[in-house]
C-alpha cells in the first residue's frame, strides 16, 4: 500500500469525541457487534451483557451472577469462579466462550443456558483460556494463555507455555506452542496469517495458515518489543493493525510497512514508568499493574462493583465434556435442541443501485422478503457467510411459514442478477459432449487432456444481466447465440484446493444464459489469448439457490436437473446437468488451481448437453453441429433482434431459480 494513501499517518484520536457506551460492566474482556447494533459484552459476573442499540442493557447467566464480594486478588489474580474472556458467535447466535476462570470452553445460548465443552487437552488442563475466534470455514481458534497459577506470576517467568489449538470436525488439537502470554489471535482478510498477541513479550508474532489447519513460517511482525502489553487488536481496512496496550493505555496501530502509529496515549507517565522497571526486573505484582492506570476509564484498577439491573437468571445446566456438540462446519454434531438444523434457501437482489437489495425468495418464488438488515447486498452476504446465512435462514423459514414481517409479492421483472456485479465469473466447459459435436462437425482435432482438464474462460464480471433485461448488441452479423448452463457461487477459496476441499466452498447455485457471439471465437482461440468479444454480459435467473434446497438433484457436485429451453415460443431443448464430465468442485479446484478465488466467485458449468439427442440442446451452435453431421449443412440461423429465449429449471413441479425470459436488442448507438 502506498504510504501516502494510509489514512492514520498523521491522525490521532480525538480525546474529547471518546464516549463510553454501556454502563456498570464488570470486566468486559471481550466484545461482539451485530448489524442491528446490538452489543454484547463478556461480563465478570459469569455471563454477557447485552446493550440494545438504544442504550438498554440486560446482564444474561446461568443462574445467580457470581459472587460481587470476593476481593479482587481471589477473583482476577487467582481467578476463582466464572470469568468469561473470549467470545465468538456460533452459527446459530449462540456464543462459544474461552471462560478464564474455570479453565474451560463453553457454548452459552442467548438466554442464559450454559454447557461446557472441554476442561483438558491431551489429557492435561486446559489453563487459562483466553480467546476464541471462529473463521470462514466455521472452525474455531483458541488461545491459552498459560498453565501457571496465578497467571500474573507467568510474566516475570516469561513463561512461554502459551498455546493455540484449533477446533473442528477432527476434535480440538493443540497446532502451535512456545509463546509467552497467548493473548487474542486474528486472521487477515483473506485467512492466510494468523496474528497472535504474545502479552508477556509484548508483541505480534504470525503464522502461515495450511489448509489442514496446520501453522507454519511463525514470525514476528511489528516490532519486536511494543511500548506497553498488547491485548485487544483488530485489522481495519487499509491493511493496519490497531492494537490496544493496556496498563500504559496506549492505542496504537502498525502499519502494513510495520511502523508502529500511536493513535491514542492516556498512560500516567510516572505508573508507566514503574511498572516498566518492575517488568524489566521481573518483580511486577497485581499492585503495580493495577495502579498503571489511564484517565479515559473512570476506575482505579479495581472491578466494578456497583450493581446493575437485574438480571436475566435460568437454571445453569449441568456441564457436560461434550465436543461434539459444538457446531461446526464440517461436523456431523450429536442432536442438539439449542442447534439450527440445515435447510435450504432462496436469495434474490431487486433493482437498485449497482449492487441490488438483498431479499429473501420463499420455496415457491412467489413471496420475498427485504434482507437488507442482514446484508445490504448478496455479495456482502457471501462475504461473512458465517455470521448471515443463519439469520437469513432463518429469515426464509419464516417466510415459508408465513410469519415473516413485511412479506411481499416476488416480482422477476423487477430482479437483477442475483449478483449485478461479482468479482469474477469463470466458465467452464463441463459437458464433453458438446465438445465431441463440436470437434465432429467442424472436423477439428480433439484438443489434448480434455478428458482430465477442464477447459475454462474468464468472462466479464461487472455488468451481469438479469432474467427479464434485454441482450443490447451491436450486430445480428456477429452471430448472437444463446448457452443455457448451471453455476456455482463460492465463498473465499484457497489456492491449490482439491476436489474435495473445493466442494465445501460451493453456497449457492445459479442458472445462467452466456451470451455468445460465434462469429469472434474462431479468430479468438486461435490467438491463444482466449474469449473476450465473443462473451458480453451474460444473464441469470432472478433466484440463487443453496444446494441443499434441491435436495438428490444436487449429487456428485452436479445438478441433476433438465434445463428446458423454449427459443422464440417453441421448444429448443431440456438437457440435464447431470453428465457433465467433471462436476462442479472439480470446475472450483481448477480455477483455484494458482489463485485464490474471492468470495462471490461464479463458476459455470458451459452449455449443458446431453448424448441422447432426444434431449435436445442449450445452445443453437450445438444444433447447426448436429444438423451439419446429419443433414451436411446448418440449417437453424442465429439469433435476429427481437428474438426471444426462455430457460427454466423445475424440481419436484416447482421452479427452482425462476426463469430467464428475454429478448436479443439492437444496442443503443454510443454517444
Amino acid at each position: 500500500m502506498d504510504r501516502k494513501i494510509n489514512p492514520l499517518r498523521g491522525w490521532q484520536v480525538d480525546r474529547a469525541a471518546v464516549r463510553h457506551v454501556g454502563r456498570y460492566l464488570q470486566r468486559p474482556e471481550c466484545v461482539l457487534a451485530e448489524r442491528d447494533g446490538t452489543l454484547w459484552a463478556a461480563d465478570a459476573r459469569g455471563g454477557v451483557m447485552r446493550i440494545a442499540a438504544d442504550g438498554s442493557q440486560r446482564l444474561v447467566v446461568p443462574g445467580a451472577p457470581t459472587s460481587e464480594a470476593s476481593d479482587f486478588s481471589t477473583r482476577y489474580v487467582q481467578s476463582r469462579g466464572s470469568l468469561p474472556n473470549g467470545m465468538a458467535f456460533l452459527p446459530n447466535g449462540d456464543f462459544v466462550i474461552a471462560n478464564w476462570g474455570s479453565d474451560a470452553v463453553e457454548v452459552m445460548t442467548r438466554d442464559g443456558r450454559v454447557r461446557r465443552l472441554f476442561d483438558s487437552i491431551d489429557g492435561r488442563p486446559l489453563g487459562k483460556a483466553n480467546f476464541v475466534l471462529r473463521d470462514s470455514h466455521g472452525r474455531i481458534w483458541l488461545t491459552v494463555t498459560t498453565r501457571m497459577q496465578p497467571w500474573t506470576d507467568s510474566i516475570n517467568a516469561r513463561a512461554r507455555d502459551g498455546y493455540i489449538a484449533l477446533i473442528d470436525e477432527r476434535g480440538v488439537r493443540i497446532v502451535a506452542d512456545g509463546f509467552e502470554g497467548t493473548n487474542e489471535v486474528r486472521l487477515d482478510a483473506r485467512e492466510e496469517w494468523l496474528y497472535v498477541v504474545e502479552s508477556n513479550a509484548r508483541r505480534i508474532s504470525r503464522l502461515r495458515v495450511q489448509d489442514d489447519g496446520s501453522l507454519t513460517g511463525r514470525e514476528v511482525y511489528g516490532p519486536s518489543a511494543l511500548d506497553g502489553f498488547p491485548d485487544g487488536f483488530a485489522f481495519d481496512g487499509f491493511g493496519n493493525l490497531w492494537v490496544t496496550l493496556v496498563m500504559t493505555d496506549k492505542l496504537v496501530a502498525i502499519t502494513p510497512e510495520g511502523d508502529v502509529l500511536t493513535l491514542l496515549d492516556d498512560s500516567n507517565a510516572r505508573a508507566t514508568r514503574n511498572l516498566d522497571e518492575h517488568y524489566a526486573a521481573r518483580t511486577l505484582t497485581p499492585d503495580v499493574m493495577a495502579a498503571a492506570a489511564g484517565t479515559l476509564a473512570p476506575l482505579d484498577g479495581q472491578p466494578d462493583l456497583r450493581r446493575p439491573r437485574p438480571a436475566h437468571r435460568l437454571p445453569r445446566q449441568p456441564a457436560r465434556h461434550h465436543l461434539a456438540q459444538l457446531p461446526l462446519a464440517g461436523r456431523r454434531a450429536a442432536p442438539d435442541p439449542l442447534e439450527r438444523k440445515p435447510h435450504g434457501m432462496k436469495l434474490a437482489s431487486l433493482k437498485s443501485g449497482k449492487d441490488g437489495r438483498l431479499v429473501v425468495v420463499s420455496r415457491d418464488l412467489q413471496r420475498a422478503v427485504d434482507a437488507t438488515g442482514i446484508a445490504p447486498t448478496l455479495l456482502l452476504a457471501l462475504e461473512d457467510w458465517a455470521a448471515a446465512s443463519p439469520r437469513l435462514q432463518a429469515l426464509y423459514e419464516q417466510l415459508n411459514a408465513g410469519t415473516a414481517d413485511g412479506a411481499f409479492a416476488f416480482d422477476p421483472a423487477q430482479a437483477a442478477a442475483p449478483m449485478p456485479r461479482a468479482p469474477q465469473w469463470c466458465d467452464g466447459s463441463a459437458f464433453l459432449n458438446h465438445a465431441r459435436l463440436m470437434e465432429k462437425a467442424f472436423n477439428m482435432p480433439p484438443l489434448p487432456d480434455t478428458d482430465t482438464i477442464p477447459l475454462m474462460y474468464r468472462g466479464g464480471s461487472d455488468d451481469l444481466l438479469g432474467p427479464g433485461d434485454d441482450v443490447p448488441l451491436p450486430d445480428e452479423a456477429h452471430g448472437i447465440d444463446f448457452e443455457g448452463e448451471f453455476g456455482v457461487i463460492v465463498d473465499r477459496v484457497p489456492m491449490g484446493v482439491t476436489s474435495a476441499q473445493a466442494r465445501k466452498h460451493i453456497l449457492l447455485l445459479v442458472q445462467i444464459n452466456d451470451v455468445s457471439l460465434r462469429s469472434f471465437g474462431p479468430r479468438e482461440m486461435k490467438t491463444g489469448f482466449g474469449f473476450f468479444h465473443a462473451k458480453p454480459s451474460s444473464s441469470f435467473a432472478p433466484v440463487a439457490v443453496t444446494p441443499d434446497e434441491i435436495g438428490e438433484a444436487w449429487k456428485d457436485a452436479r445438478v441433476h436437473l433438465d434445463l428446458a429451453i423454449d427459443y422464440n415460443g417453441h421448444w429448443f431443448g431440456n438437457p440435464n446437468g447431470s453428465e457433465m464430465s467433471f462436476g462442479f468442485d472439480q470446475l472450483v479446484a481448477h480455477a483455484a488451481k494458482t489463485r485464490r478465488l474471492s468470495a462471490g466467485t461464479i463458476i459455470g458449468s458451459g452449455t449443458v448437453s446431453n448424448a441422447d439427442g432426444q434431449k435436445g440442446s442449450a445452445c443453437i451452435a450445438e444444433r447447426r453441429a448436429i444438423e451439419s453431421i446429419e443433414q451436411g449443412a446448418p440449417k437453424t440461423s442465429f439469433m435476429k433482434f427481437g428474438d426471444r429465449v426462455r430457460m427454466e429449471a423445475r424440481w419436484q413441479g416447482q421452479p427452482v431459480f425462476g426463469a430467464i425470459d428475454q429478448r436479443v436488442v439492437q444496442a443503443p448507438a454510443a454517444d
